[in-house]
């Protein structure tokens, strides 16, 4: 089952990935400036993904997926209600 943010709770998603993207982002700059390529590649990786969640928290397109924990945006929402109900 899905659920609709308000704006405030979309707000409040918004900071906080934002927030939460910064860390990994600088520990990946400092990985690879030492080498650690692969180390530096997958932080930079999750950092890319907490910035998505930034984005598209502030576009007012998401739900949340209360039973898996995860944020949707419109398009997933369909498909995942759709597969849902073929499923039971």
């Amino acid at each position: 089952m899905s659920v609709a943010l308000t704006d405030l709770q979309l707000q409040e998603v918004a900071n906080a990935a934002a927030d939460t993207c910064e860390a990994p982002l600088v520990d990946a700059e400092l990985l690879f400036g030492a080498g650690r390529y692969a180390r530096a590649h997958a932080l930079a990786t999750l950092a890319f993904e907490e910035f998505g969640k930034h984005v598209l928290s502030r576009s007012g397109n998401v739900a949340v997926d209360v039973a898996a924990g995860m944020l949707l945006v419109d398009s997933q929402r369909d498909r995942v209600g759709s597969a849902v109900a073929s499923a039971t």
